[in-house]
């Protein structure tokens, strides 16, 4: 959430999955799949990799391979 870790826009964050699936949870600030452009929490599977980007104060986009 920007009220927690006030990142400034256009800040790149890159997941990388090894093993299992993981979680890319949101809460108060909205993350669109880029793809779909659907918005709440992701699935990144195993062996994923994900990029988001903040694109406003409290909006990011994400995409990659793995992620639903």
């Amino acid at each position: 959430a920007n009220s927690a870790v006030p990142y400034p826009i256009g800040t790149l964050l890159t997941f990388i999955n090894e093993i299992n699936t993981v979680t890319i949870p949101i809460t108060t600030d909205t993350m669109v799949l880029s793809t779909a452009g659907t918005t709440g929490t992701r699935t990144l599977a195993a062996h994923g990799i994900a990029i988001a980007r903040k694109v406003s104060a409290t909006r990011w986009y994400i995409s990659g391979s793995g992620l639903t």
